[in-house]
């Protein structure tokens, strides 16, 4: 369309794919995971579960580039994200598994 025309959040993502990752936290001990985007997608969101709200304690959550964290990237000039990274206190008595996600749409759109 002409200037002014809105276009849905649809057009501009395209097809979004979500990737997850996951590793096992043994009790006492903390630990994170890393889910990358495929080639050709960017990061839009993501996100961790822990297993349990109960014992579990999220002590990282946010985009990464290239596998740099966010506090790694001064004042958020990483341009696009392509990863996310969660990490995770297990406070309960067995192993935990922490799953993270992230959410991607096409690059270039």
């Amino acid at each position: 369309g002409g200037p002014g025309t809105r276009v849905g959040p649809w057009l501009v993502l395209g097809r979004t794919v979500t990737v997850g990752a996951g590793t096992s936290i043994s009790a006492g001990n903390f630990g994170s995971a890393t889910a990358s985007g495929p080639t050709g997608y960017e990061a839009v969101g993501g996100g961790v579960d822990t297993g349990s709200f109960l014992t579990n304690l999220v002590t990282s959550n946010g985009p990464t580039w290239n596998g740099t964290r966010l506090s790694a990237v001064l004042n958020g000039e990483g341009g696009a994200a392509n990863g996310w990274l969660g990490g995770m206190r297990n406070d309960g008595g067995t192993a935990m598994t922490l799953t993270v996600a992230v959410l991607c749409g096409r690059s270039g759109l």
